[in-house]
């Protein structure tokens, strides 16, 4: 097979908030000769300074603190995990985060390097069948195959699968590049900015104390592959309609320009991307 890669392990992150370095949960899938051989699925007990569950990320995968007790933090999953891809690529749908998860996490335990080569099913998915959509919903619903979003084991192993499907399927076009593996930021690089990430949880977690009674805009649906949602008014309690580039509020229908709505959304959906690279174009690409 020209295009395919036989043996890898497809794995997804869940994690508590909107730091990467806040892992709960972890699913993973070793797929040997394109056949799922083996799979696994970890709860993770967050670092102490990332140790608290935002709603909307509980939300979206159910997970809370008292779910994870008698958890191992990630250091001995990871010892797990490794042992079971060892030598294998990782595959990933939307490989861009749960790498970063990865490597900052480990960052920030201060843990030795690893020989961790990352790929996106996502990416190829697109490349390859070239639908408007082709997150996990999308590509489930394309396969024929049920699915439970947001469980990380049904994720890992649906991205396997994806991935297996668009290998198949790519080694009869001659018109595509080679599989690109996911780039990451140097680990020294991530080791040198664990400081200044603890610094800024500590800081937001401060933020939000202070902020209690004046809380952001109730969250009330988030669809991610769209990157839209609604939102509830605090004030009035009417319900907007909100994306990356526009809102159905009053504010934004009159000025055009980002609301707090907006504001949440993208907070919640890109949080380490500073403002700087919030143009249209920008958040379309990325």
């Amino acid at each position: 097979m020209r295009f395919g890669i036989p043996d890898f392990a497809a794995l997804d992150f869940e994690t508590a908030n909107r730091f990467h370095e806040s892992p709960c949960a972890l699913g993973v899938v070793v797929v040997r000769s394109f056949e799922i051989v083996e799979e696994a699925s970890f709860h993770i007990l967050p670092h102490r300074d990332f140790r608290f569950f935002e709603p909307m990320n509980v939300r979206v995968h159910g997970i809370t603190l008292e779910a994870l007790e008698g958890a191992q933090e990630f250091p001995d999953v990871f010892e797990d995990f490794f042992a079971m891809v060892k030598g294998l690529p990782l595959v990933a749908h939307n490989a861009r985060f749960d790498g970063e998860v990865m490597l900052r996490t480990m960052g920030l335990y201060r843990m030795d390097p690893a020989d961790l080569r990352f790929f996106c099913s996502l990416r190829l998915a697109r490349r390859v069948f070239r639908f408007k959509r082709c997150g996990l919903s999308s590509m489930a619903e394309y396969l024929g195959i049920p699915f439970y979003h947001h469980d990380p084991l049904e994720d890992a192993r649906l991205a396997a699968k994806v991935a297996v499907a668009a290998m198949m399927e790519a080694d009869n076009l001659d018109d595509l590049p080679p599989w690109e593996e996911q780039g990451f930021p140097d680990y020294r690089q991530v080791l040198s900015q664990v400081q200044d990430r603890i610094n800024q949880v500590r800081s937001f977690r401060k933020g939000k104390r202070r902020s209690a009674c004046g809380a952001p805009p109730e969250m009330l649906e988030l669809d991610v592959e769209s990157r839209s949602g609604f939102f509830r008014s605090s004030s009035s309690n009417q319900i907007y309609f909100t994306t990356l580039h526009s809102c159905t509020c009053p504010y934004h229908q009159s000025t055009y320009r980002e609301c707090k709505h907006m504001r949440a959304l993208r907070e919640i959906l890109l949080p380490d991307l500073p403002d700087s690279h919030c143009s249209p174009e920008f958040l379309e690409g990325s």
